[in-house]
């Protein structure tokens, strides 16, 4: 190995922090989303140091994604200032606006991404094992919110499906089935019913397109086995699927009795006052003023009582909980970040295609009944995955970035 060689290896292992801190670092401890600035912040310096400006000019030129990222920020910063928002959010689009132009688009290969999924996977099973199971600590204290976590190793569980039909190795398609399963038990445990029906339709479009993809071979005993393994590992996490399903039961029979104190009954009212909460400021929302202009519609008789006792931080529909706070433009950028992916998939190739629609649909789906953009963890893993698969995407490279020495 060359001297010259030895430094550009360290190098693209600092560019490449903020990805490995995705799959580890951010299970570990509640403010995990301060940690991913800082490796951001190593990463761009690393990227300077190496290759000056030079990537950030082409990626500048070429990503209308990036564009919009930067106008997202830019809108976060103004309501920031204008009538508030969360630091979360804000935190997380900044240090995304400065990573993403210094990130190499050819860095990320397949390769390597097969390998952060294998470790993510692994570390959020293992995370979820031990917080559910030894030490039995409810998903309320864990250290990231469940939200952002079932997310997360939703997105891990589509990406080693995905990444297992193009594996050039049979190691490789064996720990990729390994990291699938491990990702399903992880999401079970977090108990996320809304995250679990986004992830189940996400995952049978998903089986469904890779059914309809002409280039793909079967071998028919090897989806038997890897079903045996699926149903295997749903059963063997059935008891906290039956938990949450007469927990689901026990609030729809309340809320069609009147009741809505419990958690299907909150969202119900949440969206019912939407309409009233718009009222005066479509265009800009609420931002940190919400609850004052809640507690104000409360006392003018429209806003139920339990509802005003709770006092809601969001409003567990993502779209919902954008046109309060961020108005008619946060909604439009939030339904633009969810949808240009699509319309520049285009021109990526068809298994990069086929995650970054499912990946979309499920937090699509997510943002029906919860508020995962509201936390960095889950900004970071959607915009950092969905954006390696529509710059060049990682299985069209084959450049090593790491040596194997």
């Amino acid at each position: 190995m060359t001297k010259n060689k030895i430094p550009q290896n360290i190098y693209n292992l600092l560019i490449l922090l903020p990805y490995l801190w995705l799959v580890t670092g951010l299970f570990l401890y509640k403010d995990s989303d301060k940690g991913m600035v800082i490796m951001m912040a190593v990463a761009v310096i690393a990227s300077i140091a190496t290759q000056g400006l030079k990537v950030a000019k082409e990626n500048i030129a070429n990503s209308k994604m990036l564009w919009l990222i930067f106008a997202i920020t830019l809108y976060a910063i103004f309501s920031y200032f204008y009538h508030g928002l969360s630091s979360r959010e804000i935190r997380a689009f900044i240090a995304l606006s400065v990573f993403l132009p210094f990130f190499p688009k050819d860095l990320l290969t397949k390769r390597l991404l097969i390998i952060l999924t294998i470790i993510g996977s692994f570390v959020s099973f293992m995370s979820a094992f031990y917080y559910s199971s030894i030490i039995d600590l409810n998903r309320a204290h864990w250290p990231i919110n469940a939200i952002p976590f079932a997310t997360i190793v939703a997105t891990l569980s589509l990406l080693s499906l995905n990444l297992r039909l193009i594996a050039n190795s049979k190691p490789q398609k064996n720990l990729l089935l390994i990291s699938f399963l491990f990702s399903i038990i992880a999401l079970v445990l977090s108990q996320t019913r809304g995250v679990w029906i986004a992830f189940s339709i996400s995952i049978l479009v998903n089986i469904v397109l890779i059914v309809r993809s002409s280039k793909i071979k079967y071998d028919y005993k090897k989806i038997l086995a890897t079903l045996t393994l699926l149903l295997i590992t749903i059963m063997l996490c059935y008891p906290k699927i039956e938990q949450r399903f007469q927990e689901t039961q026990y609030d729809i029979n309340r809320v069609s009795k009147g009741q809505m104190t419990g958690s299907i009954g909150l969202r119900l009212q949440m969206l019912a006052v939407t309409p009233d909460m718009v009222k005066g400021d479509l265009l800009l929302g609420t931002g940190n003023k919400q609850l004052e202009k809640l507690n104000r519609l409360y006392s003018e008789g429209k806003v139920p009582l339990y509802l005003y006792r709770y006092g809601p931080p969001h409003y567990h529909n993502q779209y919902a909980d954008k046109l309060i706070k961020n108005g008619v433009i946060g909604l439009t950028l939030f339904i633009l970040l969810l949808t240009l992916p699509l319309i520049e998939a285009k021109y990526i190739t068809a298994n990069n295609k086929r995650i970054t629609t499912c990946i979309i649909l499920l937090f699509s789906i997510s943002a029906l009944t919860d508020a995962p953009f509201n936390h960095g963890q889950s900004i970071f893993i959607f915009v950092l995955i969905i954006y390696a698969l529509n710059n060049k995407p990682p299985s069209c490279t084959n450049e090593k970035v790491i040596s194997e020495k």
